[in-house]
């Protein structure tokens, strides 16, 4: 055995052991000289390599109805850790297979009973208990679902009113409740499409808290929420994802039933099951001609795509930001009805990202290349070695929280860093005289020494800035991966290297141009045009679209 399985409460000693692992992002305070070097790395060479086997795993998990509920089944990296786990049991096996032995401590009740299935691993003790912890997730999902209807049923009261700013037929674009969306119109994903397109009309997923779709109001804009109904709001926390018993049985059991109770623990499946009865009552209702949304092959949208094509509503999936490399929720290696929940079009925001949907298995004959709204709006900071550096957070608030206790170190030292949090997930940090919270982005900046990211396109406009940039590796975590074609061309560190990397960073010349147009393409107006005032189109064999163009 090269592989002792134990606990944090209950340690092997240390005189049984090589080398040491701690799974997840804290671990007990053992001798650092032995812990496994590189894990990070590891980590991320392990997650890619689990890729099929989620993929097999999540049309396995598709066939149940209750799946369209939950987002592993879509392989939702953002939103599900199920391939982290896999990724975790690959280390371990790998490490099983090694002449080391290596102690691995794991406090996670289903993967420690997973782990100790393995060849090679010798669990030195009982298993967590699972069943509190079962329990309190069970709970807490309750109480989420709970809290979800009770939000729901306020905002369809309160924008029921709303139903009256939507025209019947016609385009109309169904976006997320950004907050730096505006009232007139102007979009933070769609720009100023409204004002190019005289009549297009704009609808707010439920995700937009209803004092913000109140305020965006104007111009033809409303709530989706105003289309549901009390009784639907009332009863959304009796809906959870179920995976069907069969799916326990399999080598990857233990992990399945992790990720249904985790996602159980949450509220998300109510607003994903509120989403779909809101859209559909809309569209049965306004029957729109054509349909544009922030495309990101998620569950609500796949059936949202079908409820759109059984209604006679054609659909433009945008493809609003660069696709990363480990996004594999866009993959249709995870579905197993693609042509009938794939968008008609996939309006995509430049080459790479055509070439990486492409790529993940979407038909060649809808792809288009419509350009980017969410880029180049400001200027280029300059590279200024004694400026401040912009610590870009992610929407995970897990690695965030990373992030923000290593630049805290660096504040420390002297060095000014700059706190910009994601849009849609604000965190808590204490502000000092050097660690300042911006609301600017990255753009808005006169100047900059550096720029620390994880998981967001922050990293890949800091490196068109050719700005030092220093991508955060965060401990017990996976996060996303540069774009093809940008790959490569950062730093990457992590708690322990930052101070040091970013210090070589500064005395180094900027990195080399990297084209912007390959990632964010220029907006292509006419062709949106042509894709949301012409008749309702289709995609089907040798059809043509208004957005067809000839190859050459």
């Amino acid at each position: 055995m090269t592989v002792l399985l134990v606990t944090s409460r209950r340690l092997a000693g240390t005189g049984q052991y090589d080398r040491w692992c701690a799974i997840g992002d804290g671990g007990p305070a053992l001798d650092p000289g032995r812990e496994v070097a590189g894990l990070a790395k590891l980590l991320e060479e392990a997650y890619d390599a689990v890729a099929e086997t989620w993929f097999r795993l999540a049309r396995a998990m598709a066939e149940d109805a209750s799946a369209a509920l939950a987002h592993t089944p879509t392989a939702s990296v953002n939103t599900s850790d199920f391939g982290l786990m896999l990724a975790w049991a690959r280390i371990v096996e790998t490490m099983a297979a090694a002449p080391e032995t290596v102690c691995v401590i794991c406090d996670d009740p289903w993967l420690f009973r997973h782990l100790q299935t393995l060849a090679g691993v010798d669990a030195q003790c009982p298993p967590p208990p699972i069943i509190t912890v079962s329990a309190r997730l069970w709970v807490r999902g309750v109480m989420a679902r709970l809290k979800v209807s009770i939000l729901v049923a306020v905002a369809h009261v309160r924008l029921r009113r709303q139903r009256g700013n939507t025209a019947h037929g016609g385009a109309a674009l169904l976006v997320y409740g950004h907050p730096g969306s505006e009232p007139a119109g102007r979009d933070a994903y769609f720009g100023p499409l409204m004002s190019h397109i005289p009549g297009l009309r704009r609808v707010f997923h439920v995700d937009c808290p209803y004092r913000r779709a109140i305020r965006l109001s104007g111009g033809g804009s409303g709530s989706l929420q105003a289309w549901g109904n009390l009784f639907s709001a009332l009863t959304l926390f009796l809906h959870r994802w179920r995976p069907r018993p069969e799916l326990f049985d399999l080598p990857e059991g233990w992990l399945i039933r992790r990720a249904a109770a985790h996602e159980g623990g949450t509220g998300q499946a109510a607003m994903i099951r509120w989403q779909r009865l809101c859209q559909n009552a809309w569209l049965k209702e306004t029957a729109p001609s054509v349909v544009a949304w922030p495309w990101e092959n998620h569950a609500w949208e796949r059936a949202f795509v079908k409820t759109c094509r059984a209604a006679g509503t054609a659909t433009i999936g945008y493809n609003h930001a660069p696709v990363y490399s480990r996004e594999r929720n866009f993959s249709t290696a995870t579905m197993i009805d693609a042509d009938r929940s794939l968008p008609d079009i996939i309006a995509c925001c430049g080459p790479s990202s055509m070439a990486a949907v492409r790529a993940m298995g979407m038909p060649g004959e809808r792809l288009v290349m419509a350009g980017a709204f969410r880029f180049g709006a400001a200027g280029t900071p300059a590279f200024a070695p004694r400026g401040p550096v912009l610590l870009a957070l992610p929407a995970a608030p897990a690695i965030a929280r990373q992030m923000i206790v290593a630049a805290e170190r660096l504040a420390e030292k002297g060095c000014t860093v700059l706190v910009k949090d994601h849009p849609l997930a604000p965190i808590h940090f204490r502000e000092t005289a050097f660690m300042v919270r911006t609301a600017k982005a990255m753009s808005e900046h006169k100047e900059l020494a550096a720029v620390i990211y994880a998981s967001t396109s922050v990293g890949l406009e800091a490196l068109i800035a050719r700005l030092p940039t220093l991508r955060f590796m965060p401990r017990g975590i996976v996060g996303q991966g540069l774009p093809e074609g940008a790959a490569g061309r950062q730093s990457d560190v992590d708690a322990k290297t930052l101070a040091p990397v970013l210090a070589a960073a500064l005395n180094e010349p900027p990195p080399g141009p990297l084209n912007p147009d390959e990632f964010f393409g220029v907006v292509d107006l006419e062709l949106w045009r042509r894709l949301l005032t012409t008749r309702p189109f289709a995609v089907s064999a040798g059809a043509r679209h208004p957005g067809h163009r000839k190859r050459r």
